[in-house]
């Protein structure tokens, strides 16, 4: 059944959604063209169909008492992104379900009980249910997924940045004189610099209340060609008795992936008297990080040779390809002012730099009272966190650099 009849819908009168529904294209949309009316999703769910650079459903710059509720946003993304990494899901500034501006120049915009499902942003000054610029208030809304900032890489091909800079879980930048209410944001800010779980940067004059961040802040690490790997993290842990390994130089050795997404890294081994003395990549597609699980297949390094699985560690890594999610935060991202924050939770951990757990860096002439940092239990770079982990120059409150 189709949605939209090669128009857009334009809610003048209140308007009740019938059935579930799958969008492919984002040509068409809702939108409000009268004052005082309500979208009622009647927990109906609208799946966005492995789109390229989805523009917002909801549309409403001018129209005061409106009302968004009771709607679920679903996104296929998966078999895009399979076929072209350097793909976007949201265009610069829109979100999966206001397009930016929203609620600008009315008042008492409403949306309340929504989520958005399965989401992934990699491009800026996007938000997950509200686009920058925007004003509303939103109540019991939860956005599910993650925001990621990478360096897209592929053999024969330039290498293409893909940045989720400025982008929020829940709404974009330059959010001014709303109220966010009882949101929740469930998944991870990697390598998205000024960030926010529930509100990205440069927000003015907000109320947020009794909001959770339930996730991580982390870095984003490319493998690129030609970085050393720690021939450590190969031979750590494996007795060269019974390696059985021949000496040479072996070239464009090509790495399995046991755990992670990661395809094509291809690496020049030296071996000397049994053991690996070298360890240098030689090609490398996409998506490695740390954490992933990675072997060498036995028979490579001679006929006898063991098969050999490593995991990559923080320092598998360079950092020529890092996003270290510099100035992000858990609640509201960096350079807001005259915020009142009241009761929220960061529950994850800070691993990005310079980051923190609810207010970011450098806000100004803010209220923020009886919020939480709680860490969880974190294994990074095979170290174990019991009670979670904050590093890199991070606050689990409030970032550096504010006043008043």
């Amino acid at each position: 059944m189709s949605l939209f009849d090669s128009a857009n819908i334009t809610i003048s009168e209140d308007y009740t959604l019938d059935d579930h529904y799958t969008l492919s294209t984002s040509d068409y949309f809702f939108e409000f063209t009268a004052s005082n009316v309500t979208f009622d999703g009647n927990g109906k769910t609208i799946t966005l169909d492995n789109i390229e650079e989805f523009e917002g459903l909801f549309y409403n710059e001018d129209f005061s008492y409106t009302t968004i509720k009771n709607l679920t946003i679903e996104v296929n993304y998966e078999s895009m992104l399979s076929q072209d990494r350097s793909k976007k899901t949201v265009k610069v500034g829109e979100s999966f379900m206001c397009k930016q501006s929203y609620g600008k120049n009315a008042s008492e915009t409403r949306i309340e009980n929504c989520n958005v499902s399965n989401g992934y942003i990699n491009n800026i000054s996007c938000g997950g249910m509200i686009g920058q610029n925007g004003k509303v208030k939103m109540v019991d809304c939860t956005f599910e997924g993650n925001l990621e900032s990478y360096l897209h890489k592929k053999e024969g091909i330039n290498s293409k940045e893909l940045l989720s800079t400025g982008s929020g879980g829940i709404a974009g930048k330059l959010l001014k004189n709303s109220v966010i209410q009882r949101c929740k944001f469930i998944g991870d800010l990697i390598g998205t610099k000024q960030g926010g779980g529930i509100l990205a940067g440069y927000a003015e004059n907000c109320t947020l209340e009794d909001c959770i961040f339930e996730g991580s802040i982390i870095k984003s690490e490319t493998l690129d060609h030609n970085d050393n790997i720690e021939k450590s993290i190969i031979t750590n842990g494996i007795n060269f008795a019974i390696n059985n390994l021949t000496d040479g130089t072996y070239n464009n050795i090509a790495v399995e992936t046991v755990a992670g997404e990661g395809s094509g890294l291809k690496v020049d081994i030296t071996v000397y008297l049994n053991d690996i003395t070298s360890v240098t990549m030689s090609a490398v597609d996409y998506g490695y990080k740390i954490g992933d699980e990675l072997k060498i297949p036995a028979g490579t390094l001679g006929l006898g040779s063991i098969e050999l699985e490593f995991t990559l560690l923080a320092a598998s890594f360079s950092g020529g390809s890092s996003f270290s999610g510099l100035y992000s935060s858990g609640i509201c991202g960096s350079f807001c002012k005259n915020m009142t924050i009241n009761r929220c939770t960061f529950k994850g951990n800070l691993l990005g730099d310079k980051g923190s757990g609810i207010l970011g860096y450098n806000s100004n002439n803010s209220i923020v009272g009886i919020c939480t940092f709680h860490g969880t239990l974190l294994v990074y770079d095979n170290i174990t966190y019991n009670n979670g982990a904050i590093i890199t120059d991070s606050s689990g409150i409030i970032g550096s650099w504010g006043k008043h």
